[in-house]
């Protein structure tokens, strides 16, 4: 799903068709107003991503990256690491590193890194950042609309949508999180 879709859904449930159809490329009749509630929406989706990345549902990653002169710059990781998760040998044992400011100093050689990263913002035809995860559409748009209707000044609809947003996020997580016991017998 492309991020103006799930910014299309959250204007329809705002209540706003122009802005919806403005994501659809179609004819409005109020353009300037449209393009500038389409900004404010995509600067809410931004700020609901980075808020699941950094409270929620982190974002991860594993590369295979090789350290020579005793380090591994964060500038060659695809994403700026936020927290490093582990570092691995080719065998999969953990290999001893130190944190320094913008790199990790560890022997000469190649290690599987593993790291949660912030999230970069995103713009309208990007691919949306929790597509592959628990968290569908719906509770992310209950997000958006949320931060976009308290911006807007209707503070009422947009507690309803907080409360629906957090609510979705935490059976999604908690979900996610259940044990699966296997069945047990006595004999």
């Amino acid at each position: 799903m492309k991020v103006k879709e799930i910014l299309k859904m959250s204007a329809e449930m705002a209540g706003e068709a122009q802005t919806a159809l403005y994501f659809e490329r179609k004819g409005v009749d109020d353009l300037a107003l449209c393009e500038e509630n389409a900004h404010l929406l995509l600067r809410c989706y931004n700020l609901i991503t980075e808020e699941l990345a950094l409270e929620y549902l982190p974002l991860k990653k594993e590369e295979i990256l090789t350290a020579k002169e005793g380090k591994i710059e964060f500038s060659r990781f695809t994403f700026k690491p936020l927290r490093i998760l582990g570092v691995y040998t080719k065998n999969g044992q953990k290999a001893p590193y130190r944190l320094v400011n913008d790199y990790l100093e560890l022997p000469n050689g190649e290690f599987k890194v593993e790291y949660n990263y912030r999230v970069e913002p995103s713009d309208e035809d990007d691919e949306v950042l929790y597509n592959d995860t628990v968290i569908g559409a719906y509770a992310l748009a209950y997000g958006i609309l949320s931060q976009y209707l308290l911006e807007k000044g209707r503070v009422s609809e947009s507690n309803i949508y907080q409360e629906k947003y957090l609510s979705a996020i935490k059976a999604r997580i908690a979900e996610k999180r259940k044990l699966k016991l296997t069945a047990r017998r006595w004999i």
